[in-house]
């Protein structure tokens, strides 16, 4: 409202910049854009020190970086629709973050998430830290 623009068209902007990322899904999108440097990627903190994440809370945090939804996550994991809701509300939890974009920063922030040596030689392929290097 500040900006005297819809909210359609800040949703058109969005999708325009998603598909630009190549990600549909807006967490995959914020993902990319930090890995691309379109976004300064957040500080790294020592809250993760100690943090331990199932299977299932990686394949979650992976898929969504990725930019894929939960349905992809469970239909590609094996794992049930509700688990995977399950897994990824217990992830938000525990990273503590309130969307899951913000679980995309807090992954950054807590070193789950980051550039690998093959994203830095080749910023179109997206893949994800599964943990501490």
């Amino acid at each position: 409202m500040e900006m005297g623009v819809c909210t359609s068209r800040v949703n058109d902007c969005l999708r325009y910049a998603s598909a630009k990322l190549h990600s549909p899904e807006r967490p995959g999108a914020v993902h990319r854009a930090y890995l691309l440097g379109v976004i300064s990627p957040p500080e790294h903190t020592n809250d993760g020190v100690n943090l331990v994440l199932s299977t299932g809370q990686h394949e979650v945090l992976r898929g969504l970086a990725g930019g894929q939804d939960l349905g992809w996550i469970a239909a590609n994991s094996g794992a049930h629709a509700d688990v995977v809701r399950r897994d990824m509300r217990a992830l938000m939890a525990l990273v503590d973050a309130r969307t899951t974009m913000h679980l995309i920063r807090r992954g950054w922030e807590l070193g789950l998430l980051g550039p690998t040596r093959n994203e830095v030689s080749n910023p179109s392929t997206v893949s994800v830290n599964s943990g501490r290097d």
